[in-house]
């Protein structure tokens, strides 16, 4: 089975979608396109709208007549994905597609082919679809996803049709997860801030228990530190030498917290300063890390710096 996907389900992708939708209408689709962009932004959702259209027989998709049945099955005959094997397109799957591609469609105008991971063809089976971009037969249309053009060969790209799926704005991404995944509203404004506008990322990120369960950890920790202050500083550093790896994660829930206490008009401005502050520590740790600074020292060193924030404001007879 094939999941049905129309227009409407992807989100963020605007101009794209309208551009196809007039080649449907006027009939004017291209032999070759390249859909780009990074894992989880839609790549394949959209492939698979657009395929279904235009093997539909109202080219919509209508999901109604009897090839979107049998696209949604899966057992179109006019509908083929090429995928890696063990992450590698090698060009005896190539040479299977272009023997198929010079047989008339069976049962629609035209015959659809995607293949996914393109980056992922050795050069030798890029040279051999080549030809084939050159002179496709007047039914055919290929469609290549992947996560960059920049990997393909130039002479591949530039017989293509490309369009780069772009991130989607983080209120987008929070609306969907809230509507389609009954998400909480703290859970979606989390999980859009992880993400990167990447529907996928924010989708994998709310039904990920482990992410859930980090997120709020991280947020206790930093939540600790700010109360109690001294007598939370190991709990607090054993999290982040445990947490290594997945330290990105932690600062990015931390810099969204803050972000929100910034944006709470019940806060004094003297908070906002020492909160504004905190800002600045967490900053300094990721363009430490991003440096290659030593992990141990740059996590003990933002510890610190909060702590001088937070000791501070208490010496000031003020509190968070």
């Amino acid at each position: 089975m094939i999941m049905m996907f129309t227009f409407d389900d992807i989100i963020g992708q605007d101009s794209i979608i309208k551009e196809l939708k007039e080649a449907l209408a006027h009939q004017t689709i291209s032999h070759a396109y390249i859909f780009e962009g990074p894992a989880g932004a839609g790549k394949s959702t959209l492939a698979n709208a657009f395929c279904q259209a235009i093997v539909c027989e109202e080219h919509k998709p209508c999901g109604v007549c009897g090839a979107c049945r049998r696209f949604e099955a899966g057992t179109h005959p006019d509908y083929k994905v090429i995928a890696p094997e063990k992450n590698t397109i090698g060009v005896d799957k190539i040479r299977e597609l272009i023997g198929d591609i010079y047989i008339n469609p069976y049962m629609a105008d035209r015959k659809v082919y995607v293949v996914d991971q393109a980056q992922s063809m050795t050069v030798q089976a890029q040279n051999a679809l080549l030809k084939t971009l050159e002179d496709p037969p007047p039914y055919a249309v290929i469609i290549l996803l992947t996560t960059g053009a920049d990997n393909l060969l130039p002479t591949v790209v530039s017989r293509c049709l490309i369009y780069k799926l772009k991130p989607v704005p983080l209120t987008h991404v929070e609306d969907i997860l809230i509507r389609r995944f009954n998400a909480s509203p703290g859970d979606a404004k989390q999980a859009a801030a992880a993400s990167d506008g990447i529907i996928g990322k924010a989708i994998s990120i709310i039904n990920d228990s482990a992410w859930q369960a980090l997120h709020r950890s991280a947020l206790n920790n930093l939540q600790n530190i700010v109360r109690d202050r001294w007598d939370a500083f190991f709990a607090a550093e054993e999290f982040l030498v445990e947490h290594k790896d997945d330290i990105d994660a932690i600062l990015d829930s931390w810099a969204d917290f803050i972000r929100g206490k910034l944006l709470d008009a019940k806060v004094s401005d003297f908070t906002l300063f020492r909160w504004s502050s905190i800002m600045e520590c967490v900053d300094a740790a990721r363009k430490a890390l991003a440096s290659n600074a030593n992990y141990q020292l740059t996590a003990d060193v933002l510890l610190l710096n909060i702590l001088e924030v937070v000791d501070n404001a208490h010496s000031s007879g003020s509190t968070f």
